[in-house]
């Protein structure tokens, strides 16, 4: 009975010493991680830049999962290891991180071509000249053509003379000159310098004239459109030159074309100083026409002008009944008479096969001229010419005179 009251206060004693223990000592508590925040949600890149590390906060604080585990939704486009980044090839793709498969937090990452940086930057002109309140364009270029940014700012060296109003206008406010300086935004060493003077004078370009307003060309010749900028003495004399369609006329120099292929083609002049003073004329390239003489088969170029169609080269048909050697009968009013000059006497057969003839045909007279006209051709009458002469922009009042002057520009067109 002593053995059995023992053991039970062992017992109890025990037991009450165990509870004890556990009451007085706080219970070991495990933090969860439940949130993990990293410092982008956007990252561009360039295939070849150096490997980008990102940066990590779990939360909260005083969590002890630290182990975070990363990865890409697409392996060939960017790779990451422990949070670095690297990028290998174009195309967007989301990096994942992650704490035991249940916390995680995405970006994405997008690798753009590298960009191309401007390397040259040019206005179309040195040195600009304007008058004052007017609005004009300084146009730049920026060099080379596929760079990624082409944007600039302006510096406007006096910007009580002149003021910037957008893309490439610019506002002349007070008579004097400035510079102007373009500078790159994707490299400020980039830039280029103009000078722009704003003055004060009547002398403005206020009017364009062309010599003619229409022009007649053979497809392979040359045509000169003469302009005149009004007043005369007016201070900026320069103007662009647009054509309408480059295929039928192109430009060779300053105020002389070439006809390409045959159709109708617009050239317009504009003055640099104000676009609202411009001219226009039109040049005709008509389809290649000619002429095979019937009675020997020859055949001749021929040209359009306006509604009529003229001989563009020497007639050189010879009859032999007809064919004289003798200079002075070849001036019979009477008879047809026909002739080769080439500084002396040449028999029929010796004629047709002399230099002269070959190069600049044959003498007719009166009577021949009209004899040997091809079918359905003719020697051109008064009313021929009159015709001609008003196409070239003669006047009645030149048409009528009876002296030789006045008809200049209509000579010089027709020798074009």
């Amino acid at each position: 009975m002593k053995k059995l009251i023992s053991y039970l206060f062992l017992y109890v004693v025990l037991f009450c010493s165990c509870t004890e223990y556990e009451t007085n000592d706080p219970k070991l508590v495990v933090i969860k991680a439940t949130e993990i925040k990293l410092d982008a949600s956007l990252i561009t890149l360039h295939v070849g830049d150096p490997v980008v590390k990102l940066n990590t906060e779990i939360l909260p604080k005083e969590t002890k999962d630290i182990l975070v585990s990363w990865a890409s939704t697409d392996n060939k486009i960017a790779e990451v290891v422990d949070g670095s980044i690297q990028a290998l090839r174009l195309g967007k793709c989301l990096i994942v991180a992650s704490i035991n498969d249940k916390v995680k937090s995405t970006f994405e990452v997008q690798v753009v071509p590298t960009p191309v940086l401007a390397t040259n930057i040019s206005t179309e002109h040195d040195s600009y000249e304007v008058g004052l309140n007017k609005e004009f364009d300084i146009k730049t270029t920026i060099c080379p053509n596929q760079a990624t940014n082409k944007e600039f700012k302006v510096e406007i060296e006096n910007e009580e003379i002149l003021s910037f109003k957008e893309g490439n206008t610019f506002i002349s406010k007070a008579e004097g000159n400035t510079k102007v300086i373009f500078t790159s935004l994707s490299d400020e060493n980039v830039s280029t310098t103009c000078c722009v003077r704003v003055f004060l004078s009547p002398n403005i370009a206020t009017d364009i004239k062309v010599e003619f307003e229409k022009y007649t060309v053979p497809v392979g010749a040359y045509v000169r459109i003469s302009t005149g900028i009004f007043p005369k003495n007016s201070v900026y004399t320069k103007y662009d030159v647009e054509i309408s369609d480059f295929g039928i006329l192109d430009v060779v120099d300053d105020d002389i074309f070439i006809a390409r292929n045959p159709g109708v083609a617009t050239v317009t002049f504009t003055s640099k100083m104000d676009d609202s003073v411009n001219i226009s004329c039109t040049v005709t390239v008509p389809d290649p026409v000619g002429l095979i003489d019937e009675k020997d088969g020859k055949k001749y170029k021929t040209v359009v002008i306006g509604e009529q169609e003229w001989m563009a080269e020497n007639y050189a048909y010879l009859n032999e009944e007809d064919y004289s050697n003798d200079e002075k009968a070849a001036w019979s009013w009477k008879e047809s008479t026909c002739y080769v000059y080439e500084g002396g006497d040449l028999s029929f057969s010796s004629a047709k096969r002399s230099r002269h003839y070959k190069k600049y045909g044959a003498f007719y007279n009166y009577a021949a001229a009209v004899a040997y006209a091809p079918k359905g051709w003719h020697l051109p009458t008064k009313e021929d010419w009159v015709e001609l002469q008003k196409y070239l922009g003669v006047s009645d009042e030149e048409i009528n005179r009876t002296d030789k002057t006045g008809r200049g520009g209509a000579f010089n067109r027709l020798k074009e």
